[in-house]
Parts: structure tokens; sequence; C-alpha cells
């Protein structure tokens, strides 16, 4: 029986998780029970105990019963001959603090120690979780309960982009605890795992025996099947998805990281791949140390989709939904900007912090401005400092500033001016933009959009002999 149980397990490994390279290193995630224990075990007959680090987490909830756990992974690794990493976390102090259920807190706390472990034992690290094919049949179920889409059908994945692998999930629970068996171990026994206050516990004790009991012994098979499918179904989606997002959206860092969707193009698609661009937008939102707001489309809702989808089929430019957790997505004339707080705050600090105008008075020649003129940088402009005078009087003073609903622009070579606003309308710059846009003016007329246009005013002609140089510098450009 465990030559069978071998065979499974090293083809899921292979040709599933895809662990090909010889030198890869796997960190396997190890409570003391059977499932884990048989994962280990699996594990090291695999690829021998060199390649192989064994992962435990206290998460603090059982007392002297979760400190017996530690102590019996670290004996199971130390009769491996593997190396032990153990870490511990207050899961019931988590979960007061942020708000979180119990098993969610548990499960974050967790992987975020696996993930830093990983991390330290060197680049390309994969993580092994023990889940097995009646946790992968759990999964549906409770995703079904909570209205999934297409996505929640498949389960669990045997390889998460993050590294993460479930070799187990062709492994039935009876078979681990024969492969425990097999090596004369016996597991540890978690008390909460019958606790059917938590979620998957009365799926596993309570829901999943009456399911089977009414459609008969083949159920979990045909769910099996079910998440089969929805995987193959899923994996072409989601490339559509993937075209959708180079056709539809922009990703800009500078002057604020964001993602820009055009709705235009949005509006053409199957609401299928409206709904799956949504959510993907959502889940590349980086908070300003970069971080993913929604990695992998964890926390993200069916009500946050379809807000997005409604307000992308109907743009009113400043209308603003604000999302969970400080992500913002603001209608503008270029579609729907989402952004996260911390972005907006962080675009204006360096905008205004470390980015400065130099005045310079040069006296030229004809030859000379023109010949400057023609190696002229995009972060300068020259103007005729005797034509500003005579236009707004010789004690004018450059400012240097946000621009102001009160400004009045004539962009050069355009007949007669506007409003700052219908320029920046007509240049599609979103209202949440604007105010971090510096420019340059005197009084309330814009002489100078850096990078975008100047103004009509005190252009350069052959009569001109003194000139004003204006140059817009960010602190890494130097003076």
């Amino acid at each position: 029986m465990y030559s069978d149980i071998y065979r499974r397990f090293c083809a899921a490994v292979s040709q599933k998780c895809g662990v090909i390279s010889k030198d890869t290193k796997i960190l396997a995630a190890v409570s003391g029970g059977s499932d884990s224990v048989c994962l280990l075990m699996l594990l090291c007959d695999r690829f021998g105990a060199d390649r192989i680090v064994c992962a435990h987490f206290n998460h603090m909830i059982r007392g002297e019963e979760a400190c017996r756990d530690e102590d019996f992974t670290r004996s199971i690794a130390l009769r491996c001959g593997v190396r032990f990493i153990s870490g511990r976390g207050d899961v019931n102090a988590y979960a007061r603090e942020n708000r979180l259920g119990t098993e969610e807190a548990a499960r974050k706390l967790r992987y975020a120690f696996l993930k830093e472990s990983a991390s330290e034992i060197g680049e390309g690290t994969l993580i092994a979780t023990g889940h097995n094919s009646g946790d992968r049949t759990e999964t549906v179920l409770f995703n079904i309960a909570r209205g999934t889409s297409i996505d929640g059908l498949k389960g669990m994945e045997y390889r998460t982009k993050d590294g993460i692998i479930r070799p187990l999930l062709d492994i039935t629970k009876k078979e681990t605890e024969e492969v425990c068996a097999h090596f004369d171990i016996k597991p540890v026994y978690d008390s909460t795992n019958s606790d059917t206050s938590y979620t998957r516990n009365m799926i596993r004790h309570d829901c999943l025996p009456y399911l089977c009991g009414m459609f008969g012994d083949d159920f979990e098979s045909h769910i099996i099947n079910l998440a089969d499918n929805a995987a193959a179904d899923s994996d072409f989606l989601n490339k559509k998805r993937e075209e959708a997002f180079e056709e539809c959206c922009i990703v800009q860092e500078r002057p604020f990281r964001r993602i820009v969707l055009d709705t235009d193009r949005f509006s053409r698609l199957h609401i299928s791949i409206k709904r799956r661009l949504a959510r993907f937008i959502m889940s590349r939102v980086r908070d300003g140390s970069g971080d993913y707001i929604f990695p992998d489309g964890t926390g993200i809702y069916s009500h946050m989709i379809n807000s997005v989808c409604d307000m992308a089929s109907s743009v009113r430019t400043g209308k603003r939904l604000d999302l969970p957790l400080g992500v913002k997505c603001i209608a503008g004339s270029d579609g729907l900007t989402f952004i996260h707080e911390e972005c907006l705050v962080s675009g204006q600090k360096r905008i205004f912090e470390s980015t400065h105008m130099s005045v310079r008075h040069e006296r030229y020649d004809f030859g000379a401005i023109y010949g400057s003129l023609r190696d002229k940088k995009d972060s300068e402009e020259f103007f005729d400092e005797d034509k500003l005078a005579a236009e707004f009087g010789s004690d004018y003073k450059i400012e240097f500033r946000a621009g102001t609903g009160e400004d009045h622009f004539t962009p050069f070579g355009a007949p007669g001016g506007k409003k700052l606003s219908k320029f920046y309308i007509d240049k599609k710059i979103s209202r949440f933009e604007r105010p971090y846009i510096r420019v340059a003016a005197i009084n309330n007329e814009i002489l100078w959009i850096p990078g975008m246009r100047r103004s009509s005013a005190a252009p350069i002609d052959k009569n001109t002999t003194r000139v004003i140089i204006l140059q817009c510098m960010s602190d890494t450009e130097g003076n």
C-alpha cells in the first residue's frame, strides 16, 4: 500500500506541483498530525534530508497540548535528520486586534511565519503543506457556501504563485494515517479538530458525512471532478483576463503608483472577463511600501467586484469609491484610477518636497538664443524677460505651486485661453491628480506646466536680448 501512495505522491510533486529542479529546497509545514507527518516522511523519502526543512508554528491556543505538539514535531525532525524551525504567535490576541475570526487569524500568522522562514532558507525555497484530498473537498463546499465564483470551485491548488505546494491533494486522510503506521509513528491529535464551532470542522464532521449519506460514497470524488473541471476553465479565463489587462490597463509609478482602467475598452468585454479583470486589478494595487493590499485576491468579495463594474459602466468624473484597507477607485476623464491612500500622500509629499524651480536671468544675442532653444531640455523653458515685464509689470513674481480653480492658461500655439481645469480635462488629467501638478505662474496666469505645455506668454524672437530660464528639478537631479 505504501508503494502506491508513494508513487502517486511523486507524480503529484513533479507533474502537478512542478518540483523538477534537483536543487530546490522545501520547507515542510508540520503540525504533528497525521497529514503533515505523512508529508514530511514522503518528502524525505523522495528528496533526502538535505533538501528538507521541518517548520512548526505554535498558535498558543491549546496551552500544554500545543507545547506537546511542538516537542513531538521536533523529535520527528530529529529522527529524519532534517533541520527544525519553530515559531509562535498569539492567535487570539491577533484576532482581537485585527477583528478577525480565530481560523483566519491563525492562517495569517502561520503563513507569515512560513514565508519568512522560507525566505531565510534561500531564494526559490518552496513551502509544502499537508492538505489532503478531503481538505480540497471541504474547501469547495466552504467556498460554495460563501457564494464563490468558478475560481472557488477549484478548491485548493497544487501549487500557488507564491511558492506553496500541496503534494498530498491526491492522498486521502486514511492514507496519510497508513503512511504514519508504515513508519511506526503515532501522530498527535489536535483537540480543536473536533470543535464544530470552527466552520471547517463543522463541514468535515457534520455536512460532508450527511451529503455522502444522501448522495452516495462517490459524492467526494464527484466534488473533486468538479474542482478539476473548474481549474481547467479558470485557467482559460485567466489567460483571457491577462489579455484584457494588457489591453485595458496602464500601470504607473509616477507621479503616483496606480493602475488606470480604460473604461471604453472595458465596456466591450464579456461580463465574465469584466468581473475577473476587476478582481485582478484590485489584487495588483500596492501600498506605499510596495506591498500588495489583496495578495492573490484574498479579501476581495463579490460586492466589491460588482461596485467596481457598476462604476466603470457609468463613469462620472470625480466620483470616488472607497474600497477596504485604503484602496481608492476614482473616476476621471482617463478612466478609473485604482490607488492606495498611502500613495496619494507619498506622491504629494514627493512632488512638493523634492521638486523645485530655479530662475536664471541671461543676456543673449540672436544666434546664441536660438542655439540654446535648440538644445533646451524638457525640464527647461525660456521666456523673454522684457515681454514679461511689459505684460505683468516690472515687479512681477514667478511662483512655483499647485494650480487652482482661479488659474487661466493660454497654451502656446493655441487660439485663445482657457481655465486651467479645462486644459486638464482636454489632456485627460484626472481630478485627483491635478492638485499635485506643479505649475509656474504669475498671479493667476500660468506660464508653464513642466512636462506638458508652456503658455503663449513672452515668447523668444529675434529681438530678444534678455531671457529668463525656468528649470524644474527634483532632488535626485541636483541643482
